[in-house]
């Protein structure tokens, strides 16, 4: 299912009752909250400036999460209860301070950070370092935010 460019503030698919395989969610700038329900497999999230809340329920299927450019969301918390996640983009929010919500035992196999400042803190890539099943880290960032 594909919600582009809609002018909602807040999507609710807690009670959808077919179950779509992926959701991807484009340039809602006035998006603030969303919430999902537990059979979804893919979430995409592009360009939502204003989100604010994102529900995830405790259980839920979620294999593939890519959240880009939601500057208003400050608590990926929800995102240290998605055990069955392989993909993992946080890329281009630079409101990400840290990798805290990633358990060492997370299952994130491919990870991205592209366009966000975090590969230049050393304690982000000592977290890095412990993530026992991530195979493919993504990252981009202009020379001035290189780490040397």
């Amino acid at each position: 299912m594909i919600i582009d460019d809609d002018k909602s503030v807040e999507f609710d698919f807690i009670l959808l009752g077919e179950k779509p395989a992926k959701l991807e969610i484009l340039r809602c700038r006035k998006l603030e909250r969303l919430s999902i329900n537990r059979l979804l497999e893919g979430l995409v999230v592009m360009n939502s400036p204003k989100l604010t809340e994102l529900y995830v329920p405790t259980e839920n299927n979620l294999k593939y999460v890519d959240l880009y450019k939601c500057n208003k969301l400050l608590d990926f918390s929800f995102l240290r209860r998605l055990d069955s996640v392989l993909y993992l983009s946080v890329g281009g929010n630079s409101n990400l301070k840290n990798l805290d919500f990633l358990n060492d035992s997370s299952n994130v196999v491919i990870l991205n950070l592209s366009e966000s400042k975090l590969i230049k803190d050393s304690s982000v890539v000592n977290k890095l370092k412990k993530l026992k099943k991530l195979k493919y880290l993504t990252t981009a960032a202009t020379q001035k935010n290189w780490l040397y």
